[in-house]
């Protein structure tokens, strides 16, 4: 089984996942809209427009996070980490917009709207469990 490419066939089919952020050992866990850029194996953006929210007050105390997808249709397949790190991005949003709009076109109008004041982030993914399907042992890769 190639776990890699199993990897990215799952992100290719969920648009967000459920990150998990720790301070001071209160864990808070949130629903971000995500893409990836292949030339860049195991790093995964979402973006946010509030650098004054909470998610990103936890990242700047504690860069360790831990997320997961949700299983997709009607399999168990899904991805889940507890060995990332997040770290705001060098690129803008206006650099990997075409990445957002691609996994989630309807978004499009908002995205060219509010452009401006959203900010990209990156998971660094150090290692993932990678689910495909019942009966099928889970992987595990690293990047």
């Amino acid at each position: 089984m190639d776990y890699i490419k199993a990897f990215y066939d799952i992100l290719d089919k969920t648009t967000e996942i459920a990150l998990a952020t720790s301070v001071d050992n209160m864990p808070a866990v949130r629903i971000v809209s995500i893409c990836y850029d292949k030339s860049r194996p195991g790093v995964i953006y979402f973006q946010t427009n509030n650098l004054k929210s909470k998610k990103v007050s936890d990242i700047a105390h504690n860069s360790n996070v831990a997320f997961a997808t949700a299983p997709i249709g009607k399999t168990i397949a899904n991805v889940r980490s507890n060995n990332a790190r997040v770290c705001k991005s060098k690129h803008t949003f206006d650099e990997l917009k075409h990445l957002f709009i691609a996994k989630e076109p309807e978004y499009e109008e908002a995205y060219n709207k509010y452009a401006h004041s959203m900010t990209v982030f990156e998971i660094h993914v150090e290692d993932a469990i990678v689910v495909v399907d019942y009966g099928v042992k889970p992987g595990v890769v690293e990047f």
